[in-house]
């Protein structure tokens, strides 16, 4: 297995699990934290009810699309080829998928808790930090999305770490 593929493909849980336990939190957060003025919890709000469940299924997505591009990879390493070439390109931009969509899931979470969520005593302020944190390393990089288009138009890499 190529080494740059597995290290960023180990790496890529740790964006996941923070938008899981951010998922968690807001459950909780919900249970209890109503909007000012108004006694209806958050968790009796439609619109809360379908943030978490958008939520969980986006995150259900790119664990599936990231698990499925592992396996191909492997698959792929025994044939080598243009179909591994294809496989290194498909698990990177998994990665980038994965950190993305980590991100964008606890944003949206803080967001629609509201400004509670900007304070260090919210569990979700830290999950925002955190994930931004982890989820900007190299290895999970929105410039794999541009080896990948490269590589499926007909050119190289354009780089020599591929």
């Amino acid at each position: 297995m190529p080494p740059l593929s597995v290290f960023a493909w180990s790496i890529c849980g740790v964006p996941l699990g923070i938008a899981s336990g951010a998922m968690t939190s807001f459950a909780e957060l919900a249970c209890r934290k109503s909007n000012v003025g108004s006694r209806v919890l958050l968790r009796d709000r439609e619109t809360v009810q379908a943030t978490l469940g958008r939520a969980r299924a986006t995150l259900r997505a790119a664990r599936a699309f990231l698990s499925h591009a592992m396996t191909d990879l492997m698959a792929a390493t025994a044939t080598g080829g243009k179909r591994l070439v294809e496989a290194r390109a498909d698990i990177r931009i998994a990665n980038a998928h994965a950190a993305e969509t980590a991100m964008s899931i606890t944003d949206e979470l803080a967001t629609s808790v509201g400004a509670a969520a900007i304070f260090e005593t919210c569990v979700l302020e830290r999950a925002v930090r955190d994930v931004r944190a982890v989820a900007t390393h190299i290895a999970m990089s929105p410039n794999n999305y541009i080896i990948a288009g490269r590589l499926a138009l007909g050119l190289d890499s354009g780089t020599a770490r591929f």
